[in-house]
């Protein structure tokens, strides 16, 4: 699963989240994505919670990422910004 979003966080530099789930379950955001740099720079695991497997992830254009589990759960990362693109 992709998801993109963030894009309200920062109008000065065109940031952007994206995260992804790994067909093994792992969530993964790339780093320094932007309107000027869409490729960004490198991928960065997420750790998710022990005992929890991603399916499905959902980032909106304010950075509020949601995140959908194959155990039935629904977690949610908080304290997205341009300084913490994958928050706490």
């Amino acid at each position: 699963d992709i998801s993109v979003g963030g894009r309200k966080l920062s109008k000065q530099n065109g940031f952007l989240c994206v995260w992804i789930v790994s067909n093994s379950g792992r969530l993964f955001l790339r780093r320094n994505v932007s309107y000027a740099n869409p490729e960004g720079t490198d991928w960065f695991e997420v750790e998710m919670p022990i005992n929890h497997t991603a399916i499905s992830v959902s980032c909106s254009d304010n950075g509020q990422v949601w995140i959908v589990t194959c155990e039935g759960n629904v977690l949610f990362r908080n304290g997205i910004s341009v300084d913490l693109p994958w928050g706490n």
